[in-house]
């Protein structure tokens, strides 16, 4: 795990960069659903939009690395791959 940046970019282009907002702080467990990675953006909902592709632990190690850098961890970054090409 590393840190994001805003500067930070994608090098491979058939990944798709989405995020996911990290609902409190101290949140330890994320669960990584199909809407979150949709790559449609038309609001229509599709029908596996609720099915969970991936559960993500940050260590309580990062979120005291975190506070003693003056850092506040606000969202997950989600690389997935681009099924449209």
């Amino acid at each position: 795990m590393r840190w994001h940046t805003q500067t930070d970019s994608i090098a491979d282009p058939n990944l798709k960069e989405s995020s996911k907002t990290i609902p409190k702080i101290l949140t330890t467990s994320i669960d990584i659903y199909q809407r979150d990675i949709n790559l449609t953006t038309s609001g229509e909902t599709k029908p596996n939009e609720e099915s969970n592709v991936a559960g993500v632990r940050i260590p309580l190690s990062r979120w005291l690395e975190a506070a003693l850098k003056g850092h506040r961890i606000k969202e997950l970054v989600v690389l997935s791959s681009d099924m449209t090409k």
